[in-house]
């Protein structure tokens, strides 16, 4: 509601929006609908949704193996914990910048065999997207 009052408070005194204050409030946008926002100054403040309980719905509605993918480092944090605290610790691994480089490739590997029980591998498109299509 705050980004709304603001856009409309900016529209209707005549302020041109800047490509950088627009695509900021774009950023805030898709945080909020990720269930978090991330001032400029301060920790991330968690918005009410039902995305993370949706998510682990579905997961228990199959046996197999799932890929999620994830848009904010904060994100992956937040489904891996709930995952690991819901199917165990070794049920989920996590692939991304804070991944150390001499595990990523026993993580691919644990999560290609079918019997490992590693079922959710989370990660940016753009950080194991090629690797896992290898």
């Amino acid at each position: 509601m705050q980004m709304k009052k603001l856009a409309l408070a900016k529209l209707e005194s005549g302020e041109l929006a800047t490509t950088a204050s627009v695509l900021t409030q774009i950023m805030r946008l898709q945080q909020i609908c990720c269930g978090h926002l991330q001032p400029d100054e301060g920790e991330i403040q968690t918005v009410k949704s039902n995305r993370l309980n949706e998510l682990l719905d579905i997961t228990e509605e199959f046996q197999g193996k799932a890929i999620i993918w994830a848009t904010y480092t904060h994100d992956i944090q937040q489904v891996a914990d709930a995952l690991r605290y819901r199917f165990g610790p070794e049920s989920v691994a996590t692939y991304y910048g804070a991944t150390p480089q001499d595990e990523r490739q026993q993580i691919v590997e644990n999560f290609q065999q079918k019997d490992h029980p590693l079922r959710f591998f989370e990660s940016f498109p753009q950080s194991a997207g090629a690797h896992l299509a290898a």
